[in-house]
């Protein structure tokens, strides 16, 4: 089947389809494959907000190290 007809039977899908997760995921892969794009520019503000926050509380040595708290979980591995 030719690429031309391909893409245009996957628009006449996508425009049928009704569950929000699958277009979501679509949305994700089609947005991963385009060339010079930020990951970060993909995500959305609350996502960012909890990085930065990750970032100041990581800078201020308030964390706990993974091996920590891997060691709490080695009981059920």
């Amino acid at each position: 089947m030719e690429l031309a007809v391909r893409k245009s039977n996957f628009i006449k899908a996508f425009s049928k389809l009704e569950d929000e997760n699958v277009v979501q995921c679509l949305e994700t892969l089609l947005n991963s494959i385009q060339p010079n794009k930020n990951w970060m520019d993909q995500l959305k503000k609350v996502e960012k907000d909890e990085i930065k926050l990750g970032l100041i509380q990581a800078d201020a040595n308030e964390f706990i190290s993974h091996q920590k708290v891997m060691s709490k979980f080695d009981k059920w591995h």
